[in-house]
């Protein structure tokens, strides 16, 4: 069991047995810093916060399944990440570093809280593709860096809040909001 607080560190390429994630643990990969190029697949867990952290810049991560869910924070701060089909964050997303390959998938933030996305920036390693933002309360704000959805930014409920960053999207859709 990794409680409230904890951290589950991995390479990538282990096969523990499947632990128990309390709400406010963390998993984090890291891949295994020896600067070749590796691809790791992403455990079937059920995630809180989920960290890419790789200590090689030339690492990739990708989900096993087409859809994935963070329950709480994903943050993204080396490495490559590919997006699954549907990628559901209900926290905080941060990117300060590292690449985001968001392919032509969906990612989706549906927490019940304030939400704050800084998205790295708006280069071809920060942007989306499908932003959705279906959240039953709380205000989704970006933080630090504008957003860039290359296909469409769905506003389905709960409330946007850019401040004064930029929001640039190939279709917008106002679906309750």
């Amino acid at each position: 069991t990794v409680q409230d607080g904890g951290t589950l560190e991995l390479f990538g390429d282990e096969s523990p047995t499947a632990p128990t994630l309390d709400s406010g643990s963390t998993v984090k990969y890291t891949g295994d810093g020896d600067s070749a190029v590796d691809a790791y697949t992403l455990k079937d867990y059920t995630y809180h916060h989920l960290t890419i952290a790789s200590v090689d810049s030339t690492d990739s991560f990708a989900t096993p399944n087409a859809t994935e869910d963070a329950n709480g924070n994903f943050t993204l701060s080396g490495g490559t990440f590919t997006a699954p089909t549907t990628f559901t964050v209900g926290g905080d997303w941060a990117k300060s570093g590292g690449t985001f390959t968001s392919g032509t998938n969906t990612v989706t933030f549906d927490g019940t809280a304030d939400q704050t996305l800084n998205s790295g920036g708006t280069d071809t390693g920060s942007d989306f593709h499908h932003v959705t933002m279906n959240k039953s309360s709380g205000t989704l704000s970006l933080l630090t860096n504008a957003i860039d959805a290359d296909g469409t930014l769905t506003l389905t409920s709960g409330t946007y809040s850019p401040g004064s960053l930029a929001t640039t999207a190939g279709a917008l859709t106002i679906d309750g909001g």
